[in-house]
């Protein structure tokens, strides 16, 4: 197998791990089982940051659906975490773009 394909088998993997944790993580939640909803949603979380990096916005996204399972069980300080760890993505996923327009518009 060559690198690029290797490369692209290991990046739908984490793909598909993200993903099953994500409908296992919300299939959880749906049926009250709160702890195991976390569980699959940080595994879902790993396996983005593995993916996509720490400040993505898919992983921003996850993030918010986990401080939503903390906001459905009156978790305040756990959803005050949060708050940081998603403010950084957003921040740098708004430059990432502020950047990118600038640059369509200087004609780069």
């Amino acid at each position: 197998m060559s690198e690029p394909s290797a490369d692209i088998h290991v990046q739908e993997r984490q793909e598909t791990e993200v993903n099953l944790c994500l409908a296992g993580a919300q299939l959880a939640k749906s049926h009250g089982d709160y702890r195991r909803s976390e569980k699959l949603y940080r595994r879902a979380i790993k396996w983005g940051i593995q993916r996509w990096g720490r400040k993505s916005a898919n992983v921003g996204v996850i993030l918010l659906e986990l401080q939503e399972l903390y906001e459905l069980q009156g978790l305040t300080a756990e959803v005050e975490n949060l708050d940081h760890e998603i403010g950084a993505v957003l921040r740098s996923y708004f430059f990432t773009a502020l950047r990118k327009m600038n640059a369509i518009d200087n004609g780069r």
